[in-house]
């Protein structure tokens, strides 16, 4: 018997997100990460490492489109690329 699979709706966005060095009150120093085109929305994150301010940022971002969706509002193509696939984004 052939096993058929159903297809899950999904919808990828994938922003371009600005990495900078900083130093920290306590003199270490940090990352921010930015999504410019949404910074008044609170696209800013930040991290002791790289890796933790973009995993801080995809947090912010998700929310941010939940919310949008959940509006009914559509995120820009000027603000990130749309799939209507599931992606995944490895990002060195």
């Amino acid at each position: 018997m052939r096993q058929t699979h159903k297809t899950i709706p999904i919808k990828s966005y994938t922003f371009k997100v600005r990495l900078e060095q900083d130093v920290f009150p306590n003199g270490k120093s940090g990352y921010f990460a930015i999504v410019p085109e949404w910074e008044r929305r609170g696209a800013v994150a930040q991290g002791k490492t790289k890796i933790e301010a973009l995993k801080n940022i995809q947090e912010i971002l998700e929310m941010i489109v939940e919310e949008m969706t959940e509006k009914g509002a559509k995120v820009s193509r000027r603000v990130a690329q749309t799939s209507a696939y599931p992606m995944v984004t490895v990002s060195l």
